[in-house]
């Protein structure tokens, strides 16, 4: 059995969430509730939970006041909240696990089994680190990506992102710093998390940062220098769109 306990302030959403964790997760046993931050401290620390259902917004704070107060996160998290555009994709960057109000059953289902079936102690802290980074800059750009490894996960800052680099169900990240990172996600599944960021497409294999571009050469479709030396090659259906924006972050 995974000990559980939930941390929300509104007692229909825990009463709720408890009566779909007895119904549908058998392998869940719930060792408490709170509503506040501070009984939400007192639960974690004498309960010790292995798994943590987690409200944002609290009266009396947010889950990360919580978080701050526990000095070991020796714990799983599955975060639950309301419609929240820009947490929504913070908790994405940084690969963690969330609920949205009114808690589905189906995807209960698969965050319950996903987080007791992957419980990593050190993967989780850098999950939470990436996570509480990312949530400070709420009024930018994320800063954060998680990525899937072969070894794990690893924790990449965005901007020293120069290119990626699609090879089939996986892709190729160069850095600044000349590493390469190679992790196990297609290329398509970065393309849409990384369009706020200067992120282009210029072809099928190859995603850029259009602030490391260091020469475009004209051609019928081109191909662009990138800082790290690398030469791509740029699909000529893509060169109009390209151009403008490289137009757009010279001005």
């Amino acid at each position: 059995m995974i000990k559980a306990v939930i941390i929300d302030d509104e007692r229909n959403s825990r009463e709720t969430l408890e009566w779909l964790l007895e119904s549908y997760c058998p392998d869940v046993s719930l060792a408490g509730s709170a509503k506040t931050v501070q009984g939400a401290i007192e639960l974690i620390k004498n309960t010790k939970p292995e798994l943590v259902f987690l409200d944002i917004e609290l009266s009396s704070g947010t889950g990360f006041d919580v978080l701050d107060g526990i000095a070991e996160k020796d714990f799983e998290i599955i975060f639950v909240t309301a419609f929240d555009q820009y947490a929504i994709k913070a908790f994405e960057f940084s690969a963690v696990s969330y609920l949205l109000k009114p808690v589905n059953i189906n995807k209960l289902k698969e965050a319950v089994a996903r987080v007791t079936k992957s419980f990593n102690g050190d993967i989780n802290k850098k999950k939470l680190s990436a996570l509480l980074e990312n949530m400070a800059t709420r009024d930018e750009r994320i800063k954060k990506l998680m990525v899937p490894t072969q070894a794990g996960l690893e924790l990449i800052n965005i901007d020293d992102i120069i290119r990626c680099k699609g090879e089939g169900s996986y892709a190729c990240f160069f850095l600044t710093s000349n590493k390469k990172v190679m992790v196990s996600k297609p290329l398509k599944g970065f393309e849409s998390a990384l369009e706020g960021h200067h992120f282009f497409r210029i072809h099928q294999t190859h995603l850029v940062n259009l602030k490391y571009v260091e020469k475009y050469i004209k051609g019928r479709g081109g191909a662009l220098i990138m800082k790290d030396g690398s030469e791509l090659d740029v699909s000529r259906h893509r060169k109009d769109e390209l151009l403008k924006k490289l137009s757009e972050i010279c001005y």
